[in-house]
């Protein structure tokens, strides 16, 4: 495994963070100055503001995983069972960070109603966005699981 690519890799993770923590900051702000502008959705800035701020966690999480890979690929460790434990970590964190939106936008479309076009193709570009990436992460913990198994069965040759 080549570790050239595990600092500038690092780099962009922690450029992704900060904007994430930045939308963090972000999300609350602009639920709540919706609300102000349009008082018939106003209750519904807090509990779309939460979601939003847990949809942004569960990817820092994703975020925090890949962190770990990288110092497993650096330390030439990718190849266990505490590397392949954060496949399973990704999958879920992705299942959540695309439930919470996909949520809100059902809630807005269905139950209060409003929304329009766009709260529809935010929805199909959620759904279609966490599918990809849960099952990306689905063929990248097969392709982990051979090669550890490889690696094994190299080690047990040599």
């Amino acid at each position: 495994m080549n570790a050239r690519y595990v600092a500038p890799a690092r780099i962009a993770l922690v450029a992704v963070a900060l904007g994430s923590v930045a939308l963090q900051v972000l999300i609350p702000l602009v639920s709540f100055e919706t609300g102000w502008l349009y008082p018939e959705v106003r209750h519904l800035s807090l509990p779309y503001a939460v979601a939003g701020v847990l949809a942004v966690a569960a990817a820092q999480v994703v975020l925090l995983a890949v962190w770990n890979l990288l110092s497993h690929v650096r330390r030439a460790t990718l190849y266990t069972d505490a590397a392949a434990g954060w496949i399973p970590v990704m999958r879920a964190a992705v299942v959540v960070a695309t439930l919470l939106p996909a949520a809100v936008c059902l809630h807005l479309l269905v139950v209060a109603q409003v929304g329009g076009p766009g709260v529809i193709l935010f929805l199909f570009a959620v759904l279609a966005l966490g599918a990809a990436a849960y099952l990306l992460l689905g063929v990248l913990g097969g392709v982990l699981s051979d090669a550890r198994a490889e690696h094994d069965e190299l080690a047990e040759v040599i």
